[in-house]
C-alpha cells in the first residue's frame, strides 16, 4: 500500500491533474476473479505509471480473494461456497438464516448429542441439514406433531451478546404476532418454541423452532432486496431497465452522480453551482425523448470497465448525459475534454452503485446515502410488490422492533400462500435498549 501510494502522489506531482476514478473498492466489488485476472494480464508489459498501479490494485484485490478462499476452507473443512462471483462474496452477507448446502455428514454422526437430546428429550427427529448463518445453523426437523419445521441452533459462547438479541427478538415475535395486524403478521415466521440454554457438547445453545419455509424466487426478489455481489444476472437487468424508464426514478438520482463528478465539472465552471443544477435536467433531456445521441467522439471513451458490458439502456443514458456536458460546456473559456471524459468516468461508476444498491433498505429508516440504506421513494416507487413489506417493516419499527439486515438470504417465502417472510429476526434492533430502559426504571 505503501508502493501505491507513492506511485500515485508521484503521478500527481508529474501532471498537476486530477486522479482518474478507476477501480475504487466498488468497481472491484462488482468484478469476478476471472476479470480481475485478464486485467491483470492486460497490464503485462505496460510500464507507465498508470497501469503499473493499476496492476498493483489488481494483484492486491486477488491476493485478497486467495487468502479469503484459504480461510473459508479451513473454516469449513474444504468446502466452498461456488456460484455467482465466486467464493469471496461469500462474506458480504455473513448472516442469511438459510444457505441450502447439502455437503453435510448424517446428522446423528455430525451432531450426536443434539440428535439424541432431541429425540429422547423432546421427541423432536432431526432430518437435514440446511444451511448456516453468521451465529448459527438451520436444520429442518420433525416436532412431536409430525409438522415440519425449521430449527435454529446457537451457540452461546460463540455468539456472545448476540445470544440473548436472538432469544429476546424471536421471543417477541412469538408473543406478539397473533395481536399485530394481518398485513404484518404475514411477514414474519410462526415461531413453534424456543429452548434457553439447552446443555450438549458441554456447551449451552439456544434452539428457534419455527415453520419451515422455502427460498425465494432469486429472479423476483433479488431486483429489490440487497444481494452484496451475489446478484441475478437477469434480475439486475430487468432492476435496471424498471428504474430507468421510470423518468422520476432517473431525475431522483441524478443530482447526486452529477455532484459526484462535480469536482471535475467545477475546473471548467468554477463551482458554479446553478449551473450544475441547470445540467441535472438538461443532461437526461435527450434520454427521456427517446433521442438516441452518440458518446461525444471529443471525449476519452469510457472503456468496458464503466461502459462496454452495460445494458443499452444504460449506455443510451450515459450517452444524454455525455452529449449535454459537452455541448453545454465545449464553449466555455477553459473547457478541456479531458475534465469532462473524467467527469463521466465519476457519472458511470455513482449510476452502477445507484442501480445496484438494494431498493428495500437493509435497516429500516436508514439514510439513503448510507450501505445499509435503501433506494429514494422514487425508486421504490417503480416497484410496488414492496410495498406491503415496506408498510409492515414501519409498523414494527414504530412498535420499536427495528427491522435490521434485511436482505436476500433472510427472506424466504410461505410455501402455503407465497408470502415473503423476513425469517431471520435476530439482527431486529431496539428491544434489548427497550428492555435495558425498563430495568433501570424499577
Amino acid at each position: 500500500m505503501k508502493l501505491l501510494f507513492e506511485n500515485w502522489r508521484h503521478f500527481i506531482e508529474e501532471t498537476q491533474e486530477l486522479p482518474k476514478p478507476v477501480l475504487t473498492p466498488a468497481v472491484l466489488r462488482y468484478m469476478s476473479t476471472d476479470e480481475v485476472e485478464k486485467l491483470i494480464k492486460d497490464t503485462d508489459g505496460q510500464e507507465d505509471v498508470l497501469s503499473r498501479m493499476k496492476k498493483n490494485k489488481l494483484e492486491v484485490e486477488l491476493a485478497r480473494r486467495k487468502m479469503q478462499q484459504k480461510l473459508q476452507a479451513a473454516r469449513f473443512g474444504g468446502k466452498q461456497f461456488m456460484g455467482g462471483r465466486g467464493v469471496v462474496e461469500e462474506e458480504v452477507d455473513p448472516n442469511a438464516t438459510i444457505r441450502f448446502d447439502p455437503k453435510e455428514d448424517s446428522l446423528e454422526e455430525a451432531n450426536p448429542e443434539l440428535y439424541r437430546w432431541l429425540k429422547d428429550e423432546r421427541d423432536i427427529r432431526m432430518l437435514r441439514y440446511l444451511g448456516h448463518g453468521a451465529v448459527g445453523k438451520v436444520y429442518e426437523v420433525e416436532m412431536p406433531d409430525g409438522r415440519r419445521g425449521a430449527m435454529k441452533v446457537i451457540n452461546k459462547r460463540l455468539a456472545g451478546d448476540q445470544y440473548i438479541r436472538e432469544e429476546t427478538n424471536y421471543n417477541w415475535v412469538r408473543e406478539n404476532k397473533d395481536s399485530l395486524p394481518e398485513d404484518v403478521a404475514r411477514y414474519l415466521p410462526d415461531i413453534y418454541e424456543i429452548e434457553k440454554d439447552v446443555m450438549f457438547e458441554d456447551e449451552e445453545w439456544l434452539l428457534i423452532f419455527m415453520e419451515m419455509m422455502e427460498p425465494a424466487p432469486e429472479k423476483v426478489t433479488h431486483q429489490f432486496l440487497g444481494t452484496g455481489a451475489r446478484g441475478n444476472e437477469y434480475a439486475a437487468e430487468l432492476k435496471e431497465k424498471r428504474i430507468l424508464k421510470d423518468p422520476n426514478a432517473v431525475y431522483s438520482f441524478m443530482a447526486d452522480i452529477l455532484r459526484d463528478a462535480s469536482v471535475y465539472i467545477f475546473r471548467i465552471i468554477d463551482e458554479n453551482w446553478e449551473a450544475l443544477e441547470q445540467m441535472e435536467a438538461q443532461a437526461i433531456g435527450p434520454f427521456l425523448r427517446g433521442d438516441r445521441v452518440d458518446y461525444p467522439t471529443e471525449l476519452e471513451p469510457l472503456g468496458a470497465l464503466y461502459y462496454g458490458d452495460t445494458t443499452e439502456i444504460r449506455k443510451d443514458l450515459l450517452n444524454s448525459i455525455a452529449h449535454v456536458l459537452h455541448e453545454t460546456l465545449k464553449d466555455t473559456e477553459g473547457y478541456d475534454s479531458w475534465y469532462v471524459g473524467r467527469a463521466m468516468m465519476a457519472i458511470a461508476e455513482g449510476l452502477e452503485h445507484k442501480l445496484n444498491r438494494a431498493v428495500v433498505p437493509v435497516r429500516h429508516r436508514e439514510p439513503t446515502y448510507s450501505q445499509l440504506g435503501g433506494s429514494s421513494e422514487e425508486v421504490q416507487g417503480v416497484f410496488p410488490e414492496i410495498e406491503g413489506l415496506m408498510a409492515a417493516m414501519e409498523y414494527l419499527y414504530g412498535q420499536g422492533f427495528e427491522p435490521n439486515d434485511v436482505h436476500y438470504g433472510n427472506v424466504m417465502i410461505r410455501p402455503r400462500s407465497g408470502d415473503l417472510v423476513i425469517t431471520d429476526v435476530g439482527h431486529f434492533r431496539g428491544l434489548s435498549a427497550m428492555a435495558a430502559q425498563e430495568t433501570m426504571s424499577l
